[in-house]
């Protein structure tokens, strides 16, 4: 099915009024929220290995050093381009690299059709986080692409981007507690 939304000036602004109520509530819930977080992290790497957006919802003690975000995404971004190889994939045609699992935790990647990389990081068998990487596509398709201030491939410094990811993470989060 298909839904065709025309914004009005009025249609804007209500949105933004909803998003901005609702992404206030996520923040003061996620300070709230004492319990294990399943997501980590969330990343966003442009098409050229470059991390435009990172966001860490881990304890400060599991935080990452800056630096160290700026090399992994663009490891991550090198091995996801190799594994799309023929000679290194062990599936023919491969699309790349979709999860990454460890011992302690899992590593999700999904990829646009224009090569941007949405990754998220989470506790082992977390539920929900393929859902959580495509709202947050939707997300960054809403909040930053359309943003008349937001310069492609640079790094994504939007308020309510932030606001309604962490929305995003909340609601998967809860999830998590259902199972």
């Amino acid at each position: 099915s298909f839904e065709l939304h025309i914004n009005t000036k009025e249609r804007l602004r209500e949105r933004e009024i909803e998003i901005e109520r609702d992404g206030h509530r996520a923040t003061e819930s996620m300070n709230q929220t004492t319990a294990k977080k399943q997501i980590n992290s969330v990343w966003i790497i442009n098409k050229s290995g470059g991390l435009v957006f990172y966001k860490n919802y881990a304890k400060d003690e599991q935080r990452i050093d800056t630096n160290d975000t700026l090399r992994l995404a663009s490891i991550w971004h090198s091995l996801h381009a190799i594994s799309q190889t023929n000679a290194v994939s062990p599936v023919m045609q491969s699309t790349g690299i979709e999860q990454l699992e460890c011992d302690t935790f899992d590593l999700h990647c999904f990829e646009t059709a224009t090569g941007t990389k949405f990754m998220v990081s989470s506790m082992k068998g977390c539920v929900g986080v393929e859902r959580l990487m495509r709202r947050a596509y939707d997300v960054y398709a809403d909040f930053a692409m359309k943003n008349p201030f937001y310069e492609i491939e640079q790094p994504i410094q939007a308020e309510l981007f932030e606001e309604r990811l962490n929305v995003c993470v909340l609601s998967c989060n809860n999830m998590q507690q259902q199972y």
